[in-house]
C-alpha cells in the first residue's frame, strides 16, 4: 500500500495543514520551561551569540539535534538579515507546526494500514479534536518533535501482516529514549498562562541596550532579541556538596523577598546563604514580577522610585502560589514614558 500523502480520498491534507495553522494562531502563552530553555534558548545562544544556558547544558546531559535544528533557522534568518524579532519568535513555531502536520498525516495513514477507512476518519477526528495535541503540537518542545518521531516510525515500522511495494520497509526511524522526567501532565483541560509571553514583545519598545531588567519570573532572550544585561531568579539543583538544606536562589528569595532585593543592589552588603555572588550596585530600569509578590516587594519598588508601567493579563487559574493572574512591569520613575 503506497502512502496517499496529497491525493487520498478520504485524508484532505490541507484540511489538517489549515487547522493547525488555526491552532498556531491560537496558541500564544506559556506551557512548560522545555519549550524555551531547551531549544529556543540555545539554539539563540548558538546564533546570535547570547541566550540564556541552563546547568543541564553546561553539565552536558542534553542533546543537540533539536537545537541544531532550530539553529539553522535562526542562521538562515541572520544570513537573509531577516532576523526580526517577530520572525525569530514565529518561524520556529511555525517549522514545528508544519512537522505536526506531517506527523498527522503519517498517523492516520498508519491507521489506515493497521485496519480500515472508517477506522483512520475516526482518528483523524481524534487527532484533530484533542485538546492537548492542539495546544502542543505547534510548540517548540523536543516531547513534540518525539511525538512527531513516533508517527514517522510506526508508519514506516516494518509490520509482518502488511504488504508493502518495494523500498517502503526499507526505512526505520530510531526514537530517543525518553525517560519520565520528559513527561508532562497532560488532560482534557490546560490551564493557559500568557502574561510573560506578553512581556517579551512589549519590553523591546521599552529599553535599550544599556538597559537592565530585573526578572522575578521568567526571561527569553530568543523572544526579547535584545542582548542586554537581565537578572532573573534561578532553580538550579545542588550540583555541588550533597545537603539536605539546600535551597536554590528562587526558594532563597521567597523566604525574604525584600532582604533579597536590598542584599543584591546595595554594595557592601552580604548576600543571603545560598544565594548568587554577583552584587549588582546599578538599579535595574526594570521590573517584572508577578502581582502576587507585590505586596513583598512594594516597599522596596517605591522606594527606589519605580512605577507601574504595565499590568498584562496572564492566567485565570493559579496553578502554583508564586504565579500569579497578571503580571507587573514596573520602570523607574526618571525611565517611565
Amino acid at each position: 500500500m503506497r502512502l496517499k500523502l496529497f491525493r487520498s480520498s478520504y485524508f484532505p491534507v490541507w484540511f489538517v495543514l489549515a487547522v493547525r495553522l488555526f491552532h498556531l494562531s491560537l496558541v500564544r502563552s506559556w506551557f512548560v520551561p522545555d519549550e524555551y530553555w531547551q531549544s529556543l534558548e540555545v539554539a539563540h545562544n548558538l546564533v546570535f551569540g547570547y541566550g540564556y544556558i541552563t546547568w543541564e547544558w553546561i553539565e552536558g546531559i542534553r542533546s543537540y539535534i533539536y537545537v541544531a535544528f532550530v539553529s539553522l533557522q535562526y542562521a538562515l534568518l541572520k544570513l537573509l538579515n531577516l532576523d526580526c524579532v517577530q520572525l525569530v519568535i514565529f518561524i520556529p513555531r511555525l517549522i514545528q507546526t508544519l512537522m505536526s502536520v506531517l506527523a498527522d498525516v503519517y498517523l492516520i495513514c498508519w491507521v489506515a494500514l493497521m485496519s480500515s477507512r472508517q477506522v483512520a476518519i475516526l482518528a483523524s477526528i481524534f487527532t484533530l479534536t484533542s485538546a492537548c495535541w492542539s495546544y502542543c503540537a505547534t510548540r517548540t518542545l523536543i516531547n513534540t518533535v518525539e511525538a512527531n518521531l513516533t508517527c514517522f516510525a510506526l508508519y514506516f515500522y516494518p509490520w509482518p501482516h502488511v504488504k508493502r511495494r518495494h523500498g517502503e520497509n526499507n526505512i526505520w526511524i530510531i526514537m530517543p529514549t525518553m525517560s519520565s522526567k520528559d513527561f508532562y501532565p497532560e488532560g482534557p483541560f490546560l490551564s493557559p498562562e500568557y502574561g510573560t509571553i506578553q512581556t517579551m514583545p512589549t519590553s523591546p519598545n521599552k529599553i535599550y541596550d544599556d538597559d537592565t531588567m530585573m526578572m522575578i519570573l521568567i526571561l527569553f532572550f530568543s523572544h526579547l532579541h535584545r542582548n542586554i544585561t537581565t537578572r532573573f531568579l534561578t532553580c538550579e539543583p545542588n550540583l555541588s556538596v550533597p545537603s539536605s538544606n539546600y535551597q536554590d536562589e528562587a526558594d532563597v528569595f521567597y523566604s525574604n523577598p525584600q532582604y533579597w532585593l536590598d542584599a543584591h543592589y546595595k554594595q557592601n552588603q552580604s548576600l543571603p546563604t545560598g544565594s548568587s555572588s554577583h552584587n549588582f550596585t546599578v538599579l535595574p530600569s526594570t521590573v517584572v514580577s508577578f502581582d502576587v509578590l507585590v505586596p513583598s516587594i512594594e516597599w522596596w519598588l517605591r522606594n527606589n522610585g519605580f512605577v507601574l508601567e504595565a499590568e498584562l493579563f496572564h492566567t485565570l487559574l493559579r496553578v502554583e502560589s508564586r504565579i500569579g493572574n497578571n503580571v507587573m512591569v514596573y520602570s523607574r520613575s526618571e525611565l517611565a514614558t
